[in-house]
């Protein structure tokens, strides 16, 4: 980040805080709607005639929250406490990994 001006920095930090804000709202939006009882949510994961739960949505629903976690589990920095403490070093015929105290 060296290379970048501070404004750069700046500008990219705000625009990611704004996608961060719009994509809240519209969650809190979505929940809101689903508490007024204006989404209805009673039957998604009822069949197609309404006979009883489908178990193909089920696991459609579940693999869903799976992906989102993992992606957001992914996604997220982790700390400095929990990084690696392994260093790639090069030599003339191939890169080395050694451990750092």
């Amino acid at each position: 980040m060296s290379n970048y001006s501070s404004a750069l920095v700046f500008l990219e930090s705000l625009a990611g805080y704004v996608i961060c804000g719009l994509v809240a709202i519209l969650g809190f939006v979505v929940i809101w709607l689903i508490l007024t009882s204006r989404i209805d949510l009673s039957h998604l994961l009822s069949e197609k005639d309404g006979s009883g739960a489908s178990m193909s949505r089920f696991q459609l629903l579940i693999f869903i929250f799976v992906i989102a976690l993992s992606f957001s589990s992914w996604s997220l920095p982790t700390s400095r406490y929990c990084k690696p403490k392994v260093v790639m070093t090069t030599c003339q015929c191939c890169p080395t990994f050694r451990t750092v105290s």
